[in-house]
């Protein structure tokens, strides 16, 4: 997948011209591609001459998207959003290779999604049903997206003019050091030694595939990955408890039901029922805010991403300045212009609904806010249309509440799904919820701003990679639409049941 990577590799190119460069990547997975890929294309634009070390014991893309993963493990991104090609709203250099997103390229091979909505095949040649077509919106198996990435590696690497060299090592790299000389010395497992000018470390989510340490609890999962084999000791009827309401805890859902051959069958109306096999645990699903992740809203072709009005990069200059060291104060200094751009958002997707012209209000928005500034505009917004619905949602925490029964808990956790999932269902440029949550993703480029250098004091540095971070990823990096959908129908089921409200 592309990964926003600006002449990663120039310094030296404009002033030596017939030295070889050698570039090192430690991980051949979607990030190790990206590299090769700005590096293909700065080749085939302005040619010099290059050696790319490629190190990984896997073939090229991949990474740890497995291909002989179940189905029903799905991609957290929908299909049209995920390519491993460059073009010019991605990045800021050369866009020399193309190539089709993952929809493109399952449209080209006539792939079809089954029924139960995580199956995928070949088009039928028999005449039996063989699915329907895959939509852009559709969050395919990872099983595909490996195939994707290993045939994307191949023609990205056809795509090279002579003076680019890959040399693949089919082992892992030991150790990362300076040389003495400058540049850096990679030492490798089979005892190769790349002397380079310049390392890219990819690694991902690797760990994760490591043999994970001895559990101090016999019947503790700490690292449930790869799945289903690290759960083939939970026996059906065992009661499990699942810590952890992000994707790793939908995919440990999905082992035990789907996984087992249990299966949704639709009633309508959006809303599933779960047919048990009769090999499902009972699980208890519980994390520490007690708060469910919201679900990623349905995307609507033609969906506007305006320019941030209140998180502007002149506003964070303008913090920086006040500060001695030019360190900002997360809370203080970012988090207003955060949720203030979160309510921007909310209005404009309002009012655009209401006038049927959304680009129309966000021109408007932002002239005033350069007459008069989004302070200004937010006090005029509030009187007009009530208060933001999501104020305090980036510092809230379930203390807030409490129940006076675990069923008024479960009640509430069920209701909090329902609503959510009516909102993404309607979508991004139709919500004004989903629009508002989803500037912490669209600018997330604005964010990076406030933690690179001179970045954040060092309270702020442990706030944002820790409380932030987290609260981020529940508000927009959740699970797949459809598996709150699952989730609700498991509820039903009573083979899944919610833990108890938790105090922060």
């Amino acid at each position: 997948m592309t990964t926003r990577l600006a002449s990663p590799v120039t310094p030296d190119t404009g002033r030596h011209r017939d030295r070889n460069t050698v570039i090192a990547v430690v991980g051949a997975g979607s990030r190790g591609l990206g590299v090769v890929e700005r590096l293909v294309s700065r080749c085939l634009t302005d040619p010099f001459p290059v050696t790319v070390h490629l190190v990984d014991p896997r073939p090229p893309g991949p990474g740890f998207h497995l291909d002989d993963q179940p189905d029903h493990l799905l991609l957290n991104t929908v299909c049209a959003q995920i390519t491993a090609f460059a073009d010019e709203e991605m990045v800021d250099g050369p866009t020399r290779v193309d190539g089709p997103s993952l929809y493109e390229w399952c449209q080209a091979r006539e792939l079809r999604l089954s029924a139960d909505g995580c199956t995928v095949r070949e088009a039928s040649r028999d005449g039996a049903p063989g699915g329907r077509e895959i939509r852009p919106n559709d969050f395919l198996p990872r099983r595909l997206l490996s195939e994707y990435l290993r045939w994307a590696a191949r023609r990205i690497v056809a795509a090279a003019p002579p003076c680019f060299t890959l040399v693949p090592h089919t082992t892992t790299a030991r150790e990362v050091r300076p040389s003495p000389g400058g540049g850096e010395v990679v030492l490798l497992d089979d005892g190769t030694r790349i002397d380079a000018d310049a390392v890219f470390v990819t690694i991902g989510h690797h760990s994760l595939y490591l043999p994970a340490e001895p559990p101090s609890e016999p019947r503790l999962v700490t690292r449930p990955y790869p799945l289903p084999g690290a759960l083939h000791g939970i026996a059906p009827g065992d009661r499990v408890a699942v810590l952890g309401m992000g994707l790793t805890g939908m995919d440990v859902i999905a082992s035990l039901t789907l996984g087992r051959g249990g299966r949704h069958e639709s009633t309508g109306e959006g809303r599933t029922r779960y047919v048990p096999s009769g090999d499902e645990p009972l699980i208890v699903l519980a994390n520490r805010s007690g708060l469910p992740s919201r679900s990623r809203p349905h995307l609507h072709p033609g969906r506007v991403r305006f320019a941030p009005l209140a998180l502007a990069p002149e506003r964070i200059r303008e913090l920086r300045a006040l500060r001695p060291d030019g360190r900002l104060d997360f809370v203080e200094d970012a988090l207003p212009l955060i949720e203030a751009e979160m309510e921007l958002a909310y209005h404009r997707t309002l009012l655009g609904r209401r006038s049927g012209g959304v680009e129309a209000v966000g021109a408007e928005f932002a002239r005033r806010v350069a007459v008069y500034g989004f302070e200004r505009l937010l006090t005029e917004l509030r009187a007009a249309h009530g208060p933001f619905p999501l104020q305090g949602i980036l510092t809230a925490r379930p203390a807030d509440r409490q129940w006076r029964e675990q069923r008024d808990y479960a009640r509430w956790f069920t209701d909090r799904i329902a609503d959510d999932l009516a909102e993404a269902r309607a979508g991004l440029g139709v919500s004004p919820v989903k629009e508002a949550l989803e500037v912490l993703r669209d600018h997330r480029d604005a964010l990076r701003s406030m933690i690179d250098a001179p970045g954040v004091d060092d309270p702020s540095l442990e706030y944002f990679f820790g409380t932030f971070t987290s609260t981020v990823n529940s508000l927009v990096i959740g699970p797949q639409l459809d598996r709150s959908v699952e989730l609700l129908a498991l509820l039903d089921a009573g083979v899944l049941r919610v833990g108890p409200g938790t105090r922060a």
